[in-house]
């Protein structure tokens, strides 16, 4: 395994930690808003994006074909911002966590023959257990779902996640979609 792939594995799978989000007081720690610190972040984020769009530095961990449009690292930032600011806990912390973890395996499990098993599988798997096991811990923004709403809400997410994952669009990364388009499906089921 080559030092790029390494590095795009190893952000995906430590990107969840960015669901401190849920455990940080309203006014941060530091007196400010949550909200003003998270999109301080994401302008940080893009501003580098287009500084390395416009200058076409080349950044260990992106692809080839990112090198001239907006990266993974960048989509991924603007749908966990757009998750963070107007969807609640119980819908983000499992399907953001299911894009960071399963992308990987996607790839992984195409290689070895067994997509989309394997992903199918191990999203539901891990939606489920975040769900149950994480989500009630976190003390802001957050009410557990449970029954059979929990587990229809997993095979709807389960679903449109690895649908969303298998297309190679050229100007929108999976890492928006996988994470984005499960989460517009479960909020318009929540309203019901």
């Amino acid at each position: 395994m080559d030092r790029a792939t390494l590095i795009r594995r190893a952000f995906h799978l430590t990107s969840p930690v960015w669901l401190i989000w849920y455990w940080m007081p309203p006014d941060s720690w530091i007196g400010v808003k949550k909200e003003y610190v998270l999109l301080f972040f994401l302008c940080g984020a893009l501003l580098i994006e287009a500084a390395r769009l416009i200058t076409g530095r080349r950044i260990v961990g992106l692809r080839d074909y990112e090198q001239d449009r907006m990266s993974a690292y960048a989509w991924g930032s603007l749908g966990l911002a757009l998750g963070l600011l107007f969807f609640p806990g119980q819908l983000v912390i499992p399907t953001f966590w299911g894009m960071a973890w399963i992308d990987p395996l996607c790839g992984y499990a195409r290689r070895r023959g067994r997509y989309p098993q394997y992903p199918v599988l191990a999203y539901l798997g891990l939606w489920l257990a975040v769900s149950l096991a994480v989500v009630p811990l976190a003390p802001y923004r957050t009410a557990p779902i449970g029954g059979l709403n929990l587990v229809l809400l997993g095979l709807v997410a389960t679903a449109l996640a690895i649908a969303a994952e298998r297309p190679n669009l050229k100007y929108v990364d999976d890492d928006f979609l996988m994470f984005v388009v499960p989460l517009l499906a479960l909020a318009g089921l929540m309203l019901l």
